[in-house]
């Protein structure tokens, strides 16, 4: 006699940008087996590969993490973290307040902070658009940057090449569309390349206030009294 499989839960989340709700399921031993290898060797491509591997699994291959938006990947993976393990997780901050009596005058204290996952949510600051206007008669829309595109563009102080490969189409105040990913890549760059600096100031506030996964924990110090808020920010950010 055979044994039996178990079942499996399945969710639906409701992703930025996407058309329709994503279904998925908590990952498994051997997906965490994967996590844990990768979490091993300190190297965070790695872990993020680990990470996209994972997402495309539980969320039966409907998604492909190497499109989804940086913030997506995210905010689905801490989904996957929430209801695969514990929503609960427990970081730990020091205190870097003022403190006599100390070596060097600063506190120091270790300070446990638990996050609950189900209050973490997708921040869209109010006013964002994907849609820049660069003259009255011309504007041009923009598709988020996925992970691997928002680690090189942080990692850079050149813009240029995120505008060029998140820039989704061209339009025109008559009603002309031209889609971009349609164009010789050189075409493209050529268009970029023509933008005035007070173009790329317009575009580069997309990039700026685009949405995050961010979260605030208040920290308090139980040892000098030291309280402030702490905004974690990313996926590592929820991770001790």
């Amino acid at each position: 006699m055979s044994l039996p499989l178990l079942a499996i839960p399945t969710y639906e989340v409701k992703l930025v940008g996407l058309p329709k709700p994503v279904t998925y399921r908590p990952y498994l031993v051997k997906e965490e087996k994967i996590l844990l290898m990768a979490q091993q060797g300190n190297d965070p491509k790695e872990v993020e590969r680990a990470v996209k591997q994972i997402v495309r699994a539980c969320t039966f291959d409907a998604v492909n993490p190497d499109t989804l938006a940086s913030f997506n990947l995210e905010y689905l993976f801490l989904l996957l973290r929430s209801k695969s393990v514990n929503n609960v997780v427990n970081l730990r901050y020091e205190c870097k307040a003022a403190r006599e009596g100390t070596h060097d005058g600063l506190c120091h204290t270790l300070v446990p902070i638990d996050v609950n996952l189900d209050d973490v949510k997708i921040t869209v600051p109010e006013g964002h658009t994907n849609r820049i206007a660069l003259t009255p008669e011309i504007g041009v829309t923009f598709r988020y940057p996925t992970a691997e595109e928002y680690d090189r563009m942080v990692a850079s102080t050149d813009i240029a090449p995120i505008i060029a490969a998140c820039m989704e189409t061209v339009y025109t105040s008559v009603g002309d569309v031209t889609e971009v990913r349609e164009q010789d890549p050189d075409a493209v760059q050529a268009f970029v390349d023509n933008l005035t600096i007070t173009q790329v100031d317009a575009i580069r506030q997309f990039f700026d206030t685009m949405p995050s996964l961010s979260h605030t924990v208040t920290f308090s110090c139980p040892k000098c009294g030291y309280t402030e808020d702490i905004v974690l920010s990313g996926l590592a950010d929820f991770f001790d």
